[in-house]
């Protein structure tokens, strides 16, 4: 070879031939990409490669720092619509080569069923279309990127999902917003037994096992043409909540100089010993993200209603077309204002106008952590569930130095005794309330003088009753109008020294269906607890919401 090239290589061998036996050894090692340090960089590229599959696109974001991976940015999210897409996104995929994939009805989150025998080709389109699609499973514990599994999984039970963040790579959707992909056995032969009596038909598909779902433990043909229909058939289950659910919110801007004023006028009447404490009206901008938690995990409600004391906070978008504010004056007369007591303001909820029959109240400072649905807060026959603390009720009576939570549950407690001759021993937890405008409706005309008490209370008085938060769930219970339910759910002060690292184990872990990051300290929150709490807020819900006028 001649030139400047030969030239150059020429000089190169000469050089190497020059160098020591060691030195040479380790050249020829760099050269070939045979150095510990080079070895182990190519072992992370190829981890990488598996973790990140070949999901390309501007809108895509690199993150994580022990264990980078690539995620698609989104300005919006809500859990079931993005759990729908996701299961028509699989089902699509393995459509275009004849491979049905049956969503069974009535399950969340969606469960598809692949025939056994369709396993290994449904696989092989899903990895072929994983670079559009952006598919992740979850085989096990391990979290891989389709495009880049080799084969099909051997589990029979896989779930599916995409990683979502934000612009600033906050994480938005994960393995918890997933779609189960599930392998039947397909029966071949005629004779097989079912252990509910007969045979099976050629062609029915069995579950092997793992996670049962509520639908069925196996489909027919019949079935499967049936789930296969643009317009499946099946009617609701006697579970699911058909009815609308709207949802009702109290709100006091705590820094607002009128209403403080307003307040300070009024302060001289008798009240609790906590119904002043600045916390209970100091705001850390709690609805901002509340309502971002809405629209993520609990986008199925009807109406959103916002009752305040002729406030708005100065982000909030009215134009949203399921947005209503709800003045203290629209369920409220004159002589009754202004009142400072969310006793008495609950007391008045069910006189919304336009309010649905089925509504779920919430305060501020209560927050899904992850996808709802309405049958966690309704029966379908309508009946309210109610979630029961561990935490019981003092057994005296009511004292006039008890704080006002006290109070109010001795006061439910001695009111049910009176009247239906039942007790209750425990509190309930901080959690979305649901309730029945017609059962509210009911005790108001049952017991008048209770409703009346709570509304002439302008602060939260000794004598009040938790209308919303306690007594109307006990009625409802013992007057078959109100079940106990189950959800996931903690709760923080937000004011206990250790708040940082509860909030940075909550964001990590995302364990809970509700949480509430309430304040009962006699003193205002601490400057750094104050940051952990906005920085905790701001990342589990990093997407403005629609009802954010600043949304993009």
């Amino acid at each position: 070879m001649s030139g400047p090239v030969g030239a150059a290589k020429r000089t190169g061998r000469r050089l190497y031939r020059a160098l020591p036996a060691g030195a040479r050894a380790r050249a020829s090692a760099i050269l070939h990409g045979e150095t510990r340090v080079q070895r182990s960089l190519l072992a992370g590229l190829r981890d990488a490669r598996t973790r990140l599959g070949n999901v390309p696109g501007a809108g895509d974001l690199i993150v994580g720092s022990a264990r980078p991976y690539r995620a698609q940015v989104v300005t919006e999210f809500d859990a079931e619509e993005h759990l729908g897409r996701l299961a028509e996104v699989v089902v699509e995929a393995l459509a275009q080569d004849q491979v049905p994939a049956y969503r069974l009805p009535g399950q969340w989150p969606p469960v598809l069923v692949v025939s056994g025998q369709q396993w290994e080709r449904a696989w092989r389109l899903l990895a072929a279309g994983a670079a559009d699609s952006g598919l992740w499973a979850a085989i096990g514990t391990r979290l891989v990127a389709v495009a880049a599994l080799g084969s099909a999984p051997e589990r029979g039970s896989v779930d599916l999902f995409r990683r979502l963040v934000s612009s600033d790579g906050g994480r938005v959707a994960d393995r918890e917003e997933c779609v189960r992909l599930e392998r039947w056995t397909e029966i071949g032969r005629e004779g097989v037994e079912r252990v509910d009596g007969g045979t099976f038909e050629v062609g029915t598909l069995v579950s092997a096992g793992g996670p049962k779902n509520g639908f069925a433990s196996y489909i027919t043909p019949q079935v499967q043409a049936a789930l296969l229909e643009p317009e499946p058939r099946f009617k609701p289950s006697v579970d699911a909540v058909v009815e609308p659910v709207d949802i009702v919110y109290t709100w006091v801007d705590g820094a607002d100089p009128a209403w403080l004023a307003e307040r300070a006028r009024w302060s001289g009447e008798g009240f609790s010993p906590d119904a002043q404490i600045a916390s209970r009206f100091e705001s850390h901008d709690e609805l901002r993200y509340s309502l971002r938690s809405v629209e993520m995990y609990a986008n199925w409600f009807n109406r959103l209603y916002l009752v305040t004391d002729a406030q708005l906070p100065a982000w909030l978008n009215l134009a949203h077309p399921r947005l209503t504010v709800v003045d203290h004056r629209d369920i409220f007369t004159p002589d009754e204002l202004p009142v400072f007591n969310s006793h008495a303001i609950e007391s008045r909820l069910h006189h919304i106008a336009g309010l649905s029959d089925r509504f779920i109240y919430l305060n501020d400072d209560v927050f899904f952590g992850r996808p709802v649905r309405p049958e966690q807060f309704f029966t379908g026959a309508g009946q309210p569930k109610f979630f029961p603390s561990k935490a019981t009720i003092d057994p005296g009576p009511s004292r006039a130095d008890d704080v006002s939570v006290t109070s109010a549950a001795k006061n439910n407690r001695a009111l049910l005794e009176a009247v239906l001759g039942r007790t209750i021993t425990t509190k309930l937890k901080h959690t979305p309330h649901a309730h029945r405008v017609a059962v509210l409706s009911e005790m108001e005309e049952r017991f008048p003088e209770v409703f009346a008490a709570n509304v002439a209370a302008r602060f939260r008085s000794h004598t009040d009753h938790s209308v919303l938060s306690g007594l109307a769930q006990r009625y409802g219970a013992a007057t078959g109008r109100a079940v106990v339910g189950g959800i996931s759910y903690n709760y923080a002060d937000i004011s206990r020294p250790d708040i940082e690292s509860v909030l940075a184990r909550w964001l990590r872990d995302r364990r809970f269906a509700v949480f509430c990051l309430n304040d009962t300290g006699s003193s205002e929150v601490d400057g750094p607890a104050r940051r952990a709490l906005t920085a905790f807020l701001q990342s589990y819900f990093p997407l403005t919401s629609g009802f954010e006028s600043d949304r993009p």
